[in-house]
């Protein structure tokens, strides 16, 4: 894992460039991310805001993607979608075994 850089706090001011760390946010933001970071990215997201940063913009699209995609899957119906992720946790899908 890498440092930040000296810069703004990230939690007001965003992800920023030329931070090792940041980049590594920015890339994987549900992984690396604590909440309020996180919460404040899908915020922006929902306002449709501009990006800071390029580092932020990197995380944004990673937030609109799982956004979408989280979209479709609540389109399942809810037992089936409980069920399977019922199986996931359980590891009784078969590309888990």
């Amino acid at each position: 894992m890498t440092t930040h850089s000296y810069h703004p706090d990230t939690h007001e001011n965003g992800l920023a460039d030329n931070c090792e760390r940041c980049l590594e946010h920015a890339q994987e933001p549900f992984d690396n991310l604590d909440d309020e970071n996180l919460t404040n990215l899908i915020i922006r997201v929902q306002r449709d805001d501009l990006p800071r940063s390029s580092n932020e913009m990197t995380a944004m699209n990673r937030v609109s993607d799982a956004l979408r995609l989280s979209d479709r899957l609540l389109k399942i119906r809810d037992r089936v979608m409980h069920d399977l992720i019922i199986d996931w946790r359980e590891g009784s899908w078969p590309s888990r075994r």
